[in-house]
């Protein structure tokens, strides 16, 4: 009996290459959550997000906050598949 396997069509991706991907998209991921927490409000009492200056810049944070996620996780999207072709 011969097993016939398909591990040459679909090459491995090495261990670095797993770790950007997961670093984007949970930075990715983080971003968007920040975003949502602009949003709806909930930042003002989270220090973190709002700094010492509560009557702050909300609008340009959330914009901020929408497109580094969008492309963090473009990122990984990105290396997902271009790792997958090498």
């Amino acid at each position: 009996m011969s097993h016939t396997t398909t591990t040459a069509a679909a090459p491995r991706r090495s261990v670095g290459q797993w770790a950007v991907v997961a670093v984007l998209g949970i930075l990715g991921i983080l971003a968007l959550v920040a975003a949502i927490l602009f949003i709806t409000g909930t930042a003002n009492h989270i220090h973190v997000l709002s700094g010492s200056v509560h009557h702050g810049i909300h609008a340009i944070r959330l914009s901020v906050c929408i497109v580094v996620g969008l492309l963090l996780l473009a990122g990984a999207g990105y290396f997902a598949r271009s790792s997958s072709r090498a």
